[in-house]
């Protein structure tokens, strides 16, 4: 088995450190210092971390510098033959990616050059992509610019929210993360492919102006948006001054003149919200403070004998 340093920091991380784990001489998990979480601000440990211990990882590292010396000799001393990162957030120094014996690569969730950057799950979902996939690249001192090793796609199907996609992309770094190990043990060389230089979307981090949505919008960009933060999120609006989060809706057979983007119509137990361009029917969502319900109930608890109602 080859020895293996695995960074990561998010639940896209997880599978990929736990399949390292079996197959390899997994020496060391780097990720990311704790931080502050929930109303309280109390400091919790991040799910690699917590992840890593379950599964009987001792070496466990959390550097705020990876330009740090006494960081960067105890890494050398571990002999790493791969260095392996799938979100872990830092661009890592050159000191660190000459350290391992055959290469330090990346697994990043989309056909690059496109969707480089933090996020590119949520932003092929929002962007309506059809197509998303799986690039192993060699590292180098630029953000998701390096040598192409490998690269599988997989298709983006229309009712797939971030959840079933992230599901997707995972069983594909995987896949081809196994082929990866299977060149590196059987001495092949690896393929090396430049990136073309493109034009391209960069996939920042996620704010919470970009959770809101906007029915100035057409109703596909705002059911991309819902599905691109459903299930764990969720994309909200605001009814009457408070949010409710949206979790699953479709494009709507409706039609109805004079009404302004927000507005709600009842039809029988269907929410219908005009958009820029057409209606959109809402299936489930979550007042504030509360669970998730169907349209149903939102139209029974929230909705009934109201002439004029509006998400804004």
């Amino acid at each position: 088995m080859i020895n293996v340093i695995f960074f990561g920091s998010d639940s896209f991380s997880i599978p990929i450190l736990e399949f390292l784990s079996k197959k390899t001489n997994l020496v060391c998990v780097v990720t990311t210092e704790d931080k502050p979480k929930g109303r309280g601000k109390k400091t919790q440990p991040n799910i690699i971390k917590d992840f890593a211990y379950s599964i009987g990882i001792n070496k466990i590292l959390t550097p705020p510098d990876l330009t740090d010396k006494d960081f960067l000799n105890e890494i050398a001393n571990l002999k790493p033959d791969l260095l392996v990162t799938a979100s872990y957030g830092k661009i890592l120094p050159k000191d660190l990616l000459t350290i391992p014996k055959y290469a330090s690569i990346n697994i990043h969730p989309s056909l690059l050059p496109l969707y480089p950057g933090a996020e590119p799950i949520f932003w092929q979902i929002a962007k309506g992509e059809k197509e998303s996939g799986v690039t192993i690249f060699e590292m180098n001192s630029k953000i998701d610019s390096g040598e192409i090793i490998l690269q599988e796609s997989i298709q983006i199907d229309q009712a797939d929210n971030y959840e079933d996609v992230l599901k997707k992309l995972t069983e594909l770094s995987i896949k081809l993360l196994d082929k990866l190990l299977y060149l590196i043990e059987e001495g092949k060389p690896l393929p090396k492919i430049k990136q073309k230089e493109l034009k391209v979307f960069y996939a920042r981090k996620i704010t919470k102006e970009d959770e809101r949505i906007d029915w100035n919008k057409p109703s596909q960009e705002i059911i991309n948006k819902i599905k691109a933060f459903s299930p764990k999120i969720g994309a909200y609006t605001l009814f009457k001054g408070r949010r409710v989060k949206i979790y699953k809706a479709k494009i709507a057979e409706y039609i109805e003149e004079n009404l302004k983007p927000g507005a709600i119509s009842i039809k029988g137990t269907n929410i219908i919200v005009k958009t820029a361009d057409s209606f959109v029917s809402i299936d489930f969502l979550k007042p504030e403070g509360k669970k998730i319900i169907s349209a149903a109930e939102f139209i029974n608890g929230y909705l009934k004998n109201i002439n004029e109602a509006k998400f804004e």
